[in-house]
């Protein structure tokens, strides 16, 4: 849209790990902290997580506090559709 634009103090931060999450450390501490911290500064938040100890992947999504979860089982579909 030609007419919209962009506040500039909004940003994006992509975080890029590799290997299996430890959920423990991951879901509770760390993402429990900085919602607890800084909840009134995240908009959205979305990734595609591989957690130690599960087979499949899970796609993460936060929208303005709303956090839903689910598993993967065809990531090709979910790649090509996302």
């Amino acid at each position: 849209h030609r007419d919209h634009t962009h506040d500039p103090g909004v940003s994006l931060v992509i975080i890029v790990c590799e290997g299996c999450l430890d959920l423990e450390k991951v879901a509770n501490f760390w993402l429990g902290t900085l919602l607890t911290d800084r909840s009134e500064d995240i908009y959205r938040m979305k990734g595609l997580l591989s957690i130690d100890g599960m087979n499949e992947r899970f796609v993460f999504e936060l929208i303005m506090l709303n956090v839903r979860g689910c598993p993967i089982y065809n990531e090709e579909e979910y790649t090509t559709h996302t």
